[in-house]
């Protein structure tokens, strides 16, 4: 390129004429140029920047997202696997000691060790549908909501706030109700019904003697107690929990 000027060589580097010292037009409009390139260019590669960190940011959350629900699905899968294993190992235990098994049973039942017959079920996971114990479902059932109900009159013994004496009565009704209606489809499982039901009258004995023992019903309440509703079990319940002053150790 050469001076407009003097004719001298010139480079866009340039801005006057090393010859002549005149002003170099295509240098000065050169830097323009750079410049304008420049601030594009800057601004395109913020741009850039930006796009590639959003997307690297969600591509991190998706990456962290699709390890936690993978994590997940393994913890269940392992979780369901164990509980199958765990099943499958009663089943067979149960299968190969029901004779034992079975003679223990009737040994708390002949003791009337109610609490005692339901932890062993509980402990080698004896359920109404284990093949060999189909004969004990009824008892079973009814031993479960005894047990509920001996653990909630002890916890109700205990100093617990006010605001805690509706859902202790509630749940004692409720396990109360179930327990009357444990004998309800006996004819559904192969059990001896004379014997479970004459089972299922010393049970209730021991049932009435506890309420009697913890909350105070008389004889006449306790033995009519489970010919109750649900609701008129509640409002007596609430009477004797506030004549035995439960609930009450706190707020004073």
């Amino acid at each position: 390129m050469n001076c407009k000027y003097c004719g001298g060589t010139l480079s866009l580097e340039d801005h006057f004429c090393p010859h002549c010292g005149k002003p170099n037009e295509h240098a000065k409009q050169h830097a323009k140029d750079m410049e304008a390139y420049k601030s594009r260019f800057d601004t395109t590669q913020g741009e850039v920047y930006k796009v590639t960190r959003n997307y690297s940011e969600i591509t991190a959350h998706a990456v962290i997202i699709t390890v936690l629900v993978v994590l997940i699905l393994v913890v269940l899968f392992v979780t369901r696997s164990a509980y199958a294993i765990k099943r499958n190992i009663h089943d067979l235990q149960s299968k190969r000691y029901e004779k034992e098994y079975t003679e223990t049973m009737d040994q708390y039942l002949e003791e009337e060790d109610y609490l005692g017959f339901h932890a062993f079920c509980e402990a080698r996971d004896i359920r109404v549908y284990t093949e060999g114990y189909e004969s004990y479902a009824v008892i079973m059932r009814a031993a479960d909501h005894y047990a509920y109900i001996y653990d909630n009159l002890f916890e109700m013994m205990e100093a617990e706030a006010e605001s805690l004496k509706d859902s202790r009565i509630e749940s004692l009704a409720t396990y109360c109700d179930n327990f009357a209606k444990a004998r309800e489809n006996m004819d559904s499982y192969p059990v001896d019904e004379a014997y479970t039901e004459q089972v299922l009258q010393r049970m209730e004995e021991d049932v009435e003697a506890l309420l009697r023992a913890y909350l105070g019903l008389t004889k006449e309440e306790a033995e009519d107690f489970s010919k109750l509703s649900k609701a008129q079990r509640m409002v007596l319940l609430e009477q004797k929990y506030e004549e035995m002053g439960y609930g009450t150790k706190i707020t004073e």
